[in-house]
């Protein structure tokens, strides 16, 4: 296989940031080791389609809320992206607790995260149920009394969300502190609008679709962290030039870098704790020959992040080549 280029693995690693969850507090746990968890996209058993997306963001969702604690260690999605088949077949139910084990031990997790959901119009009301259950990948079972649920209004989708979250914190029976668990608990967005385009973001194929599903949902609500995040590492890209370039943005490659500058600034502006908004910042201002200032951020994300099997190695990298 051929080598690639710099320019294509810097590229690579921005697009990345797309498909991986974002974890908003890092380092070791206070004690003990830390567990291995891998949460799937959802299941729509509701059949419709207009609803498919609400599973990747619950499962991007569930993955970045988790990540806060430093007892658990989330299996990044670009992982998760080669069990893929796997992943599918455990979610039409036809998956026994042997093969979602088995998906597990192919990306190193010790539990599996499955879950589904019901959205039902009722009496002129849309209402949403949403169950998971967790598999200990060791002993190939569904571990009982720690399937957890919630159920609302779809307009509560995000109270949804942290009902879960904090239950499922609860039956990994690890450590946390007040500071994990408000994360925890905290709503991304409060506009299910911009959420909806945020996790379409996430999944489009084509960088332009990207970035204008993620402009729509900081349009939607400016106070969007993650969807500035996302926004950053798009544009990111695109400054980098070839195979992307500027795309529909009509725009040169210091001004790309500028606004992935921007945006990722914006995303510690408004959620000082997003590491990958470090590493997006590091990367740019390496490419914008502003040394000094890359090497800062390098370092604050390996602080942050230092066991991250994604971006670690590079942004070492990266700093040994500019001193």
């Amino acid at each position: 296989m051929a080598r690639r280029s710099l320019k294509q693995t810097f590229i690579a690693a921005a697009i990345a940031l797309a498909f991986v969850p974002l974890s908003p507090l890092a380092g070791e746990p206070a004690g003990g080791e830390r567990v291995t968890v891998a949460v799937a996209v959802f299941d729509n058993t509701t059949g419709v389609a207009e609803y498919d997306w609400v599973g990747k963001g619950f499962a991007e969702t569930m993955t970045t809320k988790l990540s806060a604690l430093k007892s658990l260690k989330m299996v990044e999605r670009a992982q998760l992206s080669e069990i893929e088949k796997e992943i599918r077949f455990c979610q039409t139910g036809m998956c026994d607790a042997d093969l979602a084990a088995e998906a597990g031990r192919m990306v190193g997790a010790e539990f599996m995260v499955l879950g589904s959901y019901q959205i039902l119009k009722l009496g002129g009301e849309t209402k949403m149920k949403v169950d998971c259950r967790m598999v200990n990948v060791e002993s190939s079972e569904i571990e009982a009394g720690k399937s957890v649920s919630a159920q609302g209004a779809f307009e509560e989708i995000f109270d949804i969300q942290n009902e879960l979250a904090v239950d499922m914190v609860k039956r990994f029976e690890v450590g946390y502190t007040e500071e994990e668990m408000e994360f925890v608990r905290a709503p991304e967005t409060d506009s299910i609008a911009a959420y909806e385009y945020y996790t379409l973001a996430r999944e489009a194929p084509e960088i332009d679709e990207k970035m204008r599903f993620y402009e729509r949902a900081i349009e939607l609500d400016p106070d969007y962290a993650f969807a500035h995040l996302g926004a950053a590492g798009v544009y990111f890209a695109m400054g980098l030039g070839a195979p992307y370039g500027a795309g529909e943005t009509g725009a040169d490659e210091d001004t790309l870098m500028d606004w992935a500058v921007y945006h990722a600034k914006m995303a510690l502006y408004l959620r000082k704790n997003l590491a990958e908004a470090h590493y997006v910042l590091g990367a740019a201002y390496r490419k914008m020959g502003m040394n000094a200032e890359a090497a800062e951020h390098y370092r604050t994300y390996l602080e942050m992040e230092p066991d991250s099997e994604l971006h670690v190695q590079r942004a070492r990298k990266h700093l040994e080549e500019m001193k």
